[in-house]
């Protein structure tokens, strides 16, 4: 009876800690543009002003188009791996008119306030904008599928996204 108690603890144990858990999303997107897929109709990258969604209090998943898979980066100008992101997206999407990208620009420069006062309302305001959108540090990436549904979210400090675009993007690479 022992054993038979051990063996099913083990089998729970192993599906919530690999099976569960290993689950990133990546077999809900097609490695390839499937020939039924809806190709885009809209620009393949847009930009957005986080400021802006936050004060209409637009969720980020407002952003997904649609019968096309899209990825949604908040980003920095001064974040590297931004950078290198914004520099393989392009020929990712030349291969995978299936996607859209939405920037979400988050501020970035110098900042200059008059008064203590304007200070803190410029952070409470900062804070407010990162507890929206959970987001912590750039990039942060979001998936949607065709039917705009989540596939992977970072969250906080957790980058599931951040990983599973960078492999997308190298299974994209390695297929060309």
């Amino acid at each position: 009876m022992r054993k038979i108690a051990f063996v099913a603890v083990v089998a729970v144990a192993i599906y919530f800690f690999v099976v569960r858990d290993g689950d990133d999303g990546r077999s809900r997107v097609p490695y390839r543009v499937l020939p039924e897929a809806k190709l885009r109709s809209t620009a393949a990258i847009e930009r957005f002003d986080i400021g802006v969604l936050f004060d209409a209090q637009k969720p980020l998943s407002d952003l997904a188009e649609p019968g096309v898979y899209t990825v949604v980066e908040i980003y920095s100008e001064h974040c590297s791996t931004c950078r290198w992101l914004e520099g393989q997206l392009p020929a990712f999407l030349d291969r995978r008119r299936d996607v859209v990208v939405r920037q979400v620009k988050t501020f970035s420069g110098q900042i200059g306030f008059s008064s203590s006062e304007e200070m803190s309302a410029w952070q409470d305001r900062q804070e407010d904008i990162h507890d929206f959108y959970r987001f912590y540090g750039t990039p942060h990436i979001e998936i949607y599928d065709s039917r705009q549904q989540p596939v992977v979210i970072d969250v906080e400090r957790k980058k599931p996204g951040l990983a599973f675009l960078e492999a997308w993007l190298a299974d994209a690479n390695t297929a060309s």
